[in-house]
């Protein structure tokens, strides 16, 4: 645990290729579940990111992202937000802020383009932190 290794991403791989026995691929030839490996998280894009939005990151390794998928609509995606981030403050977590995760819709099929939800990333700093949640 905690040490990079390359079996980890082979062992990852192997599990997603495996995922089609549960329904991983649907009508729609152009989606999936969502389901991916993240080999580390991308600091430097979270900093900037973070930056822009006035956001106090705390430094790198001493923070979670969660991701989230969400409705669209914007009112019930942000009380989707405020829920989460409630259920993260009574587990003794603060959410740092969200990050709308970029897509291109103009590789989704059909059936992608209806159903599509907002993909959101939310931060929020490990138990052991000292930085300000702002």
């Amino acid at each position: 645990r905690g040490v990079r290794s390359h079996s980890i991403v082979q062992q990852s791989l192997e599990l997603l290729e495996n995922l089609s026995h549960r329904g991983a691929a649907g009508c729609d030839p152009c989606i999936g579940d969502g389901a991916g490996i993240t080999l580390q998280l991308p600091h430097a894009l979270f900093a900037r990111d973070a930056a822009r939005a006035e956001i106090d990151l705390p430094s790198e390794g001493d923070y979670g992202v969660g991701m989230c998928f969400l409705p669209s609509g914007v009112a019930v995606r942000r009380l989707c937000e405020l829920v989460l981030a409630q259920l993260a403050e009574e587990e003794g977590h603060a959410v740092l802020g969200w990050r709308a995760v970029p897509c291109r819709e103009s590789v989704l099929g059909e059936r992608g383009r209806v159903d599509s939800s907002s993909s959101r990333a939310t931060g929020s700093p490990s138990r052991s932190s000292s930085a300000s949640c702002t």
